[in-house]
């Protein structure tokens, strides 16, 4: 089983496992192989849609960091703040995850 097999598996139960309500992202190095909206945000992702450049988890799977980052109105129509990783197996990238959530309880110290 891949990385991102696992995490396809295992991301529904995410936003269960904590008190915010978060979305989940999951992508290739080309597209979006899965997207769960929050309930206060989605950004009408479609599996296939390709990586979008101005979001975390395109910066995390071109720089192979992980990447927090508050993201503005002008990627998606609504500001959220985004954690994401890339994958890697075998030294390669192939892929990342985001989970991502409103900026409304967000205090920016929290984001480093």
């Amino acid at each position: 089983m891949t990385l991102i097999e696992a995490f396809k598996k295992i991301a529904p139960f995410i936003n269960t496992m904590t008190t915010e309500d978060l979305g989940i992202s999951i992508c290739d190095v080309n597209e979006c192989v899965l997207y769960l909206p929050a309930r206060t945000i989605n950004h009408n992702i479609k599996v296939g849609d390709p990586l979008k450049e101005g979001t975390a988890i395109y910066e995390a799977i071109k720089t192979g960091k992980r990447v927090v980052k508050r993201v503005g109105s002008e990627v998606y129509g609504v500001p959220y703040i985004a954690i994401a990783f890339p994958l890697i197996e075998n030294g390669v990238i192939t892929g990342g995850v985001s989970i991502f959530q409103s900026t409304a309880k967000q205090v920016v110290k929290d984001l480093q």
